[in-house]
């Protein structure tokens, strides 16, 4: 049986694992905290944060692999990327739900297919087009460069 001494005195004492997380991660924002001095125009349609996010989402292997494949398609199907990627289409349903809420694909409707259900496939929005070919892509390609460069350097 419990210790009652064990017990917190009130609710206020009691601090949910969520919340102990939030307070843990905060922490370790507070300790590693940088700035990034980019400024954005005044008009623009995202902050930095949204921009950010988008490179998230995008640096993840499966959804990185859906966005390659769409840049070479220009637009497929949730069986055609199945196919192609060696995933079952249940696999798919988050990374492209997820590539679509941050505005990095889009999921569009073709009804004349002459089937009587329409064509439903997605494609690539130019943000995603910007951050393949200006962001992630090349920067993979860069670093691996490099990578290559230093091996080449310190295996002699």
């Amino acid at each position: 049986m419990p210790d009652p001494a064990d017990r917190p005195s009130s609710d206020e004492d009691v601090t949910s694992h969520d919340e102990q997380t939030d307070q843990d991660e905060s922490a370790d924002e507070t300790a590693t905290e940088f700035t990034l001095d980019v400024e954005m125009p005044a008009d623009a349609l995202f902050d930095l944060e949204e921009y950010l996010e988008m490179y998230e989402v995008a640096a993840e292997p499966k959804r990185f692999k859906i966005l390659v494949a769409l840049a070479d398609e220009s637009r497929l199907s949730t069986s055609e990327l199945s196919m192609l990627l060696d995933a079952e289409g249940n696999d798919l349903h988050y990374p492209l739900r997820r590539l679509t809420d941050v505005g990095l694909i889009e999921n569009r409707r073709d009804p004349t297919t002459g089937t009587e259900e329409p064509y439903s496939y997605y494609e690539l929005t130019e943000m995603a087009r910007t951050i393949l070919t200006e962001g992630v892509l090349e920067g993979v390609e860069t670093l691996a460069a490099q990578e290559a460069a230093l091996e080449d350097t310190y295996s002699k």
